[in-house]
């Protein structure tokens, strides 16, 4: 993969909010000491986007409470329009 990109990303995880909550906390484990599960001579984001591409990703996080703040954010910024 020459090149992520966001729809790469899309892909695998439903919307824009999740990507980056999802590529944030990977990123953060990147930069703590974890392995990386491609290769890749990037920093850490671009590296947590990598695997999210390529489905290598594995995020302790509550998928459910990502998708509530993903709707609270959904409606702030469609009230905020």
């Amino acid at each position: 993969m020459a090149r992520v990109t966001n729809e790469d990303c899309l892909e695998q995880i439903g919307n824009r909010y999740m990507l980056a909550q999802f590529a944030s906390i990977r990123a953060r484990q990147l930069l703590q000491g974890a392995s990386a599960t491609v290769e890749s001579k990037n920093k850490a984001l671009v590296t947590a986007l990598r695997e999210v591409a390529r489905r290598g990703i594995e995020v302790d996080a509550d998928v459910e409470e990502l998708q509530e703040r993903s709707l609270v954010w959904e409606k702030y910024s469609d009230s905020a329009s």
